[in-house]
């Protein structure tokens, strides 16, 4: 018996061998090195493609990139035309985010998913965001250090659970998504504001006085510019998550509020802060401390069982005593009630009125009753709209923090 595996060990060593060097090497000197990626549309049709290419790194981690622009009939066409500009391939290893434009949204981002799944340099933990109006606004955005790299937006993605108000779209995610017949694509939006003397004005949105450092609804800024810095500077933060139907096509979009409410629907993904209103008007600030969620699936309904966890930060009235059981369960009702409701509002703006399944409903009744969702399939998520959502909350609280 020994021989046989001695010569099958032979064998597929020599195999191994044989795949070594299939691709060819390059030199560093010879690429571009990516670090973010705009894709947005042109007047005729095509599609026009901002590259970030890193450019140095000081002793802080701070990178510095500069911009490359082309356009193509596809992203491949693209990646190419643009070595016409600077004699080197793209290199996209390195690549943090890829940032869609609202046109492209707009008319579908399905059909460029297959550049991404088949290129063999691309991570799967690249960030994905959509610009609340071009691309290329986002990435040629300035600071008081240059261009805002896209290290920076990645920066904000993986802070998703501080506010709960900010979701993370990966693009491994995002292939698995579209390639199911029920489940749809969420990703969260970049507006740039420029910051003048006395103020941040926003395209889309309201002014924010420059004195404070917090982004309106919670949602999180990719720079930290404080205040009294130079006027004409970019902010660039998220406001808001794009939801996309099935075809890949961008269908509404869910406040922050909103957002937070899918996110309760997340195990272990929800932090920020919950402030709630009590029955003799206070308002309290409580901190999230944790969640635990299931999603069941029954023959003309769905549930959603969640617990969550809160403890006690701030009240109006420091004197008061917190420890009398009519203000801890006051507490627990209405923090229920509100978390309930926003739920409510996620699903109802995701999937009764803006037809997609963000929540994997579809994903659920195929694991569990398979014989009906062969009866929603075909419309999916039309064909949910009269499947009754239940909701049961339940929580704790901590009055010490």
């Amino acid at each position: 018996m020994k021989w046989p595996k001695r010569i099958l060990m032979i064998i597929l060593s020599g195999a191994l061998l044989l795949t070594f060097g299939c691709t060819p090497s390059r030199e560093l000197k010879d690429m571009d090195i990516i670090e973010g990626m705009g894709i947005d549309l042109t007047p005729s049709g095509d599609y026009q493609v901002t590259y970030q290419i890193f450019r140095s790194q000081d002793e802080n981690g701070s990178e510095k990139v500069s911009i490359l622009q082309t356009t193509g009939k596809n992203l491949f066409e693209c990646s190419r035309n643009i070595t016409t500009q600077t004699g080197k391939r793209l290199y996209y290893s390195n690549q943090r985010a890829v940032i869609f434009g609202q046109s492209v949204a707009q008319k579908g981002i399905k059909p460029l998913m297959d550049f991404f799944a088949r290129n063999h340099e691309l991570r799967l933990g690249e960030r994905l965001f959509v610009a609340e109006k071009n691309a290329a606004d986002i990435l040629t955005a300035k600071d008081d250090n240059g261009i805002i790299p896209s290290q920076e937006y990645e920066r904000v993605s993986t802070n998703e659970n501080f506010t709960s108000k900010v979701v993370d779209m990966q693009l491994g995610e995002a292939i698995q998504r579209m390639s199911t017949d029920s489940d749809c694509l969420y990703i969260p939006v970049l507006t740039k504001q420029q910051k003048t003397e006395g103020s941040t004005s926003s395209a889309g949105g309201q002014g924010q006085s420059s004195g404070s450092s917090s982004s309106p609804g919670g949602t999180s800024s990719a720079t930290s510019s404080a205040s009294g810095s130079p006027s004409g500077k970019d902010i660039l933060q998220v406001s808001r998550t794009a939801v996309f139907d099935h075809a890949g096509k961008l269908s509404t979009f869910l406040t922050p509020e909103e957002t937070r409410g899918f996110m309760w629907t997340h195990s272990g993904d929800v932090g920020g802060v919950l402030s709630v209103t009590l029955s003799n008007g206070q308002l309290v600030s409580l901190e999230i401390k944790g969640n635990q969620s299931k999603l069941s699936v029954q023959k003309d309904s769905f549930t959603i069982d969640l617990s969550f966890q809160t403890a006690l930060t701030e009240t109006p009235d420091f004197m008061q005593d917190v420890t009398r059981s009519q203000f801890t369960n006051d507490i627990i009702s209405k923090q229920n009630s509100q978390v309930k409701q926003e739920i409510q509002n996620a699903l109802q703006t995701s999937f009764f009125n803006g037809n997609t399944d963000i929540f994997r409903i579809g994903s659920t009744y195929f694991h569990s009753f398979p014989d009906r969702w062969r009866q929603l399939q075909a419309n999916w998520p039309k064909s949910g709209k009269n499947l009754k959502p239940i909701i049961h909350v339940k929580s704790t609280v901590s009055l010490y923090g």
